[in-house]
C-alpha cells in the first residue's frame, strides 16, 4: 500500500472509532458530558493532522464549549481545550486570538493550578511562538528554554519536547548562528520521527528546514576551509560528508517535501 493511502487509511480508521466513541457517550450520558468534550476533541486532533483546519477549529471550539459547560471555566479540561485552540489559531497566524486564548490559560494553569503542572509548558511554548514569529526571537528564546524544563520531564521522545527543541533552533538562525541551529533542529527532528509515525505530514517542515541548514553549513564549510588553504582533496571529502547527510533525509522524504530545495554544494 502507497504510504499516502496508507496515512488516509489510518485517519480515516482514527476518525470512524472516535465517532462510535461519541455516540456510545450521547446515548449513554446524553449529549453534554466531559467525556463527548474528550472525544471532540480528539476529532478536532485528527482534522489538524490532515491539515484540515477549518474542521479542527470547529471540533475544537466545540469541545471548549462543552469543557466549560460540564466541566468548569477553570478545569484542566477547558485549559487544555484552550491550548489546543490557542496552537490552532498560531498556526493560522491569527496572533490575537491564540493570545486571548493563551491569557485565559494563563490565568487558569499559573494561578487557579499548581504551576508545575507539564501544561505550563505549553503554555510557555505558544507564548513564545507568537513573540519569535512576530519578530522577536530574544523574548521567545527564554520561553522555550523554560518550556523545555517542563517537556523533559515528561518523556525525552514526547513531539512537545521535539516542538521546543526545533523553536530554539530558529531563535539560534535568526542570530544567524547556523551550527547550534543545526545541532538543535537534528536532536528536535530525531524526537519527532520517533514519537510520530515515519510517514507523518507533521514531518515535512521540519525535514526541509534540516535539509536547508545541512546545505548552508555545508556550503560555509567549504568556503571556509578553501580560504584557510586547505587542500581541494579535503574540501571535497567534507563537501561529500555534508552530501551523504543530505541525502539521508532527502532520499527518505523527497516524497513530501512540499518545494523543491537547492541542495548544490558548488567546489571549485
Amino acid at each position: 500500500m502507497e504510504r499516502s493511502k496508507l496515512e488516509s487509511s489510518c485517519w480515516a480508521g482514527s476518525t470512524h472509532y472516535a465517532e462510535r466513541a461519541r455516540s456510545i457517550y450521547e446515548k449513554t450520558n446524553g449529549p453534554d458530558n466531559v467525556e463527548i468534550g474528550k472525544v471532540t476533541l480528539v476529532l478536532a486532533e485528527i482534522s489538524k493532522g490532515q491539515l484540515l483546519y477549518e474542521a479542527a477549529e470547529s471540533f475544537g471550539t466545540k469541545a471548549l464549549a462543552i469543557f466549560e459547560k460540564t466541566a468548569g471555566p477553570d478545569s484542566l479540561a477547558t485549559g487544555k481545550a484552550l491550548l489546543w485552540l490557542a496552537d490552532l489559531h498560531i498556526k493560522n497566524e491569527n496572533y490575537a486570538e491564540a493570545s486571548s486564548l493563551l491569557l485565559r490559560a494563563d490565568t487558569l494553569y499559573l494561578k487557579t493550578h499548581a504551576k508545575k503542572r507539564l501544561d505550563t509548558g505549553k503554555l510557555l511554548y505558544y507564548q513564545g511562538e507568537i513573540l519569535r514569529l512576530q519578530g522577536d526571537p530574544k523574548k521567545a528564546h527564554g520561553l522555550y528554554k523554560k518550556a523545555l524544563k517542563y517537556f523533559k520531564k515528561r518523556s525525552k521522545f514526547h513531539p512537545d519536547l521535539g516542538g521546543a527543541l526545533l523553536a530554539l533552533a530558529a531563535c539560534r538562525k535568526s542570530y544567524l548562528k547556523y551550527i547550534k541551529a543545526e545541532e538543535l533542529h537534528r536532536e528536535g527532528l530525531s524526537i519527532l520521527e520517533t514519537s510520530l509515525r515515519a510517514e507523518s505530514i507533521l514531518l515535512e517542515e521540519p525535514i526541509r528546514e534540516m535539509v536547508e541548514l545541512l546545505n548552508f553549513n555545508g556550503k560555509h564549510l567549504c568556503s571556509m576551509r578553501r580560504n584557510a588553504g586547505v587542500s581541494s582533496q579535503e574540501t571535497e571529502m567534507a563537501a561529500d560528508s555534508g552530501w551523504f547527510t543530505i541525502f539521508n533525509y532527502t532520499s527518505l522524504y523527497t516524497w513530501r517535501l512540499p518545494v523543491a530545495l537547492d541542495t548544490s554544494i558548488a567546489i571549485t
